[in-house]
């Protein structure tokens, strides 16, 4: 069966995620988790990409990302072929670490976007890795409640939000947004609820 072709151009925002191998673990410590935070920095800094939200967990990651040049394919290979080599030569490992090619789907609506970036940051919190979205360390979460933001993140589209719904001036401090407004604007809705309106639109043809 053929695959299918990845829809993407300039601006189009993305969900996309991978996993390990045979579902092994893909970020052993801290240290793993922080390098793959830098491949993905990297090629932020090139310009390729934005990433608007983001979760690592040890088995897998979900990205919330906008392409600036329609190459999220080539983006995504740099990523993970950079992480992966790191990976082997730490663990005196060879072969794939990740299960295949990275899932994306394209996120075409407000409202859905909306709904993917409460699911990514509760992901820590279904995976029962934390109480709360926002004491994980490896998620935009955390940076938005508490900031502050690494320099690699897109911070803008997520601020208006929160300054849409509050209606309020000077909902921030420096760079760093209202951690109540985030939380009363994103942090509200239950896991298994966003899992099911997420899941379903992945298993989307």
């Amino acid at each position: 069966m053929p695959r299918r072709r990845r829809i993407d151009f300039p601006g189009a925002f993305h969900h996309v995620t991978n996993r390990g191998i045979a579902k092994r673990v893909l970020m052993e410590d801290r240290e793993d988790a922080r390098y793959l935070s830098s491949c993905i920095a990297r090629e932020t800094r090139r310009g390729k990409m934005a990433i608007h939200c983001f979760s690592l967990l040890p088995t897998h990651f979900h990205l919330l990302t906008q392409t600036v040049e329609a190459s999220l394919s080539e983006s995504m290979q740099r990523i993970e072929g950079r992480y992966g080599r790191y990976f082997n030569r730490k663990y005196r490992r060879d072969g794939p670490l990740f299960r295949g090619r990275f899932f994306s789907k394209r996120v075409d609506t407000l409202t859905y976007r909306r709904t993917l970036l409460r699911y990514i940051d509760r992901n820590p919190v279904q995976a029962g890795l934390v109480k709360n979205p926002w004491d994980h360390p490896f998620g935009s979460a955390v940076s938005y409640v508490h900031g502050p933001e690494p320099p690699w993140l897109t911070t803008s589209w997520v601020k208006g939000e929160v300054t849409d719904a509050n209606e309020l001036e000077g909902i921030y401090e420096s760079r760093v947004c209202s951690g109540s407004a985030y939380i009363d604007r994103f942090g509200r809705r239950s896991s298994d609820f966003l899992s099911g309106m997420v899941e379903a639109r992945m298993n989307e043809a």
